[in-house]
């Protein structure tokens, strides 16, 4: 009776070892798939509610003129930072660069009228230069994924692609860099 216990035991294990082989690279396609679509769902949401809450949230004025020159409100980039945060689409380490590079852009406007600085404001951080927020929503997002980070290609029209970084956290896809920088801004 004990060889018998046995025998089903070993055979369990011997199962259970050999269904968790991928033999057929099915199982780490669909994962993929599966990340892709969590990806493109992920970025579609994102500008779905950036389109809904920009010019709210635009009229959050954190570059204040002071002295002849444009300076860096850091209270009210953090009320204009908290607002995406609370958006569920965008991950801590954007927010942390989003600050980064305001603070650098301020560093520019430091060194010019305030009537001359642009820098970091004119270019949305999110279309760049392309306004129609709709055009986000539905475009192809064509991924690649190593880990848990994507660089995320978005054909929002003909010839005009912009590519996004994603990052994985707890399971779920967020933005971690926009697409659009000045390129003046070194940060």
């Amino acid at each position: 009776m004990k060889s018998f216990f046995g025998a089903i035991l070993g055979i369990a294990l011997f199962l259970t070892a050999c269904g968790g082989e991928n033999t057929d690279g099915n199982t780490n396609k669909n994962a993929i798939h599966f990340d892709q679509t969590e990806i493109a769902d992920a970025l579609h949401s994102f500008f779905s509610w950036y389109g809904d809450n920009a010019d709210r949230i635009g009229e959050i004025d954190f570059a204040v003129e002071k002295g002849g020159h444009l300076t860096l409100d850091n209270a009210k980039l953090q009320l204009y930072l908290a607002e995406f945060k609370k958006s569920g689409f965008v991950s801590d380490e954007l927010i942390a660069d989003e600050v980064k590079y305001y603070q650098a852009c301020a560093k520019i406007w430091a060194k010019e009228p305030s009537n001359q600085s642009t820098v970091g404001l004119q270019l949305d951080r999110y279309l760049c230069d392309f306004e129609n927020v709709s055009a986000y929503e539905k475009a192809p997002a064509n991924a690649t994924i190593t880990g848990d980070r994507a660089k995320v290609v978005m054909t929002v029209a003909p010839n005009n692609t912009h590519t996004f970084d994603m990052k994985k956290e707890n399971g779920k896809w967020y933005l971690a860099k926009p697409s659009c920088a000045e390129p003046s801004v070194q940060y």
